[in-house]
């Protein structure tokens, strides 16, 4: 129930927001957050809660049929991509400190009678965008601050697990030449998830590294 009311708290916030919808959207934040809490938070953690109750089963697909008659087109996981990457530009073009972006006052949720930031979703969608762009230290930092977030947020409000994290942080990481956290992370991977193909591949790239990195250098 507290899920539906965050939610629509911020479905509010954005209307009353909107007298001008073209100022709105033209902060890039503020797209990058609509954009997000339809792919993230809508989904998972409104319309799929939602509809593993039977008896709405046929509710489900009178929707899906109207939705499909009217021709509309949900935001996808490349739109969140690319809004993230317009975040990464307004960052850059402002010179605005990741933890500055991070914890700005996005809105007051009056329900929960507090303020609201960036999730751990919306900053690992970014950290993302960043090693798409392959600006591997601006996804550490986005990363980063998406493990603090996650640890502190509600089980029922967390649309992204630790090793969805770690995910993109450890490979970042390493191309920073950062080997021995790189290792780390991506240990922490394999302890929650032993049969981790990727990690497991990983382990031994990294492993060589930290080996080569304790060598003597070879006298010519």
């Amino acid at each position: 129930q507290n899920v539906f009311r965050r939610f629509l708290a911020y479905v509010n916030v954005v209307h009353a927001d909107l007298v001008d919808p073209e100022e709105y959207f033209g902060n890039p934040v503020n797209a990058f957050i609509t954009i997000s809490r339809l792919v993230n938070n809508w989904k998972h953690e409104v319309i799929d809660v939602i509809l593993e109750e039977s008896v709405v089963d046929q509710h489900h697909k009178l929707i899906n049929q109207g939705v499909t008659e009217l021709e509309l087109e949900h935001p996808t996981e490349n739109d969140l991509l690319a809004a993230a990457t317009d975040v990464l530009e307004y960052q850059n073009q402002n010179s605005l400190p990741t933890d500055e972006l991070v914890h700005d006052v996005l809105y007051f949720d009056k329900n929960l009678n507090q303020n609201v930031t960036l999730s751990a979703s919306d900053c690992h969608a970014i950290g993302r965008g960043c090693r798409k762009l392959q600006l591997h230290d601006f996804a550490t930092e986005w990363l980063l601050e998406a493990r603090a977030l996650l640890s502190h947020e509600p089980v029922s409000f967390a649309s992204i697990t630790d090793v969805q994290i770690l995910e993109q942080l450890a490979p970042a990481l390493q191309k920073l030449g950062n080997y021995k956290l790189a290792n780390k992370l991506n240990e922490e991977i394999l302890k929650a998830e032993p049969k981790h193909e990727k990690a497991l591949n990983t382990k031994t790239v990294l492993e060589n590294k930290l080996v080569l990195g304790r060598l003597p250098p070879v006298k010519v």
